[in-house]
């Protein structure tokens, strides 16, 4: 390969060197696309095949070729100029995603209603979407929003109760569908910031439930103050912080499956 090049120098300006010839390469792919930004891999390789059209090192083809363009990529290494992204077509796409997440959360909680938990089929399913773990309940969250509820938990709620009111007589099933044992409860309406507080904690315990086992109450209480800690019913210590414990335990309830609520 050496002597090839010598013999490439030699066949061209005496000035000229397998650098200079590389670097010419490289300033013609700027120069003509200084206000034309290449997208994707395929256009960068045609501006280098117009751009070293008549150069020896491509000419000779080859793993001769093949190292002058691996050359010229390195050259060309952050100094191409990056389309901008256009605003508008970015949020459609985010649109588009979230209301395909809005269509899945209104499938799964239908088929799951009434004994099981939708997010047992939504949290793998968000992840083998490339979701983040931790931006899946804020996704789920803004999925039921673009529903036309408060929250994923609210959607929960009112679909129970919309089944309970539709259904007088009784739902059928194994489990009875009324408004009273809604296990989805939120107290949303109720606007109560503490109300809010204690849905925090429970939709990370929940989500930590998905993944890990909880082994007992006292795993329970270590949960409760490691997520509860920040909110100010917590901080405020004394009867605030007992009643605080005592709904997101109940809540908690609800909306476990009786076997996973450990006996000690």
């Amino acid at each position: 390969m050496a002597d090839m090049r010598k013999l490439i120098n030699i066949v061209e300006a005496p000035t000229s060197s397998y650098e200079h010839r590389v670097q010419g390469v490289v300033d013609r792919v700027l120069q003509y696309h200084a206000n034309d930004p290449l997208v994707g891999k395929e256009q960068i390789m045609d501006a280098i095949r117009s751009a070293a059209a008549g150069t020896t090192d491509y000419m000779m083809g080859g793993r001769t070729q093949k190292e002058f363009i691996s050359d010229v990529l390195n050259g060309l290494k952050g100094q191409l100029k990056k389309p901008k992204a256009d605003p508008a077509l970015k949020k459609a796409e985010a649109q588009k995603k979230l209301q395909r997440i809005a269509d899945k959360v209104n499938d799964v909680i239908g088929s799951t209603f009434p004994d099981g938990d939708p997010l047992d089929i939504l949290y793998p399913w968000m992840l083998k979407q490339g979701f983040a773990d931790e931006k899946v309940m804020d996704l789920l969250n803004k999925a039921s929003r673009l529903n036309g509820y408060k929250s994923y938990y609210k959607q929960l709620e009112d679909f129970w109760d919309q089944i309970a009111a539709d259904n007088p007589d009784g739902f059928g099933g194994s489990r009875e569908v009324t408004k009273a044992n809604n296990p989805w409860r939120t107290n949303e309406d109720a606007g109560a910031a503490s109300s809010l507080d204690v849905e925090g904690v429970v939709s990370n315990i929940l989500d930590y439930k998905l993944h890990n086992t909880i082994k007992d109450k006292a795993h329970i209480m270590q949960l409760i103050k490691h997520f509860g800690a920040r909110f100010t019913p917590y901080k405020k210590g004394g009867m605030d912080r007992k009643k605080f414990i005592a709904e997101i335990i109940k809540v908690l309830k609800a909306r476990m499956n009786s076997y996973d609520w450990p006996e000690t």
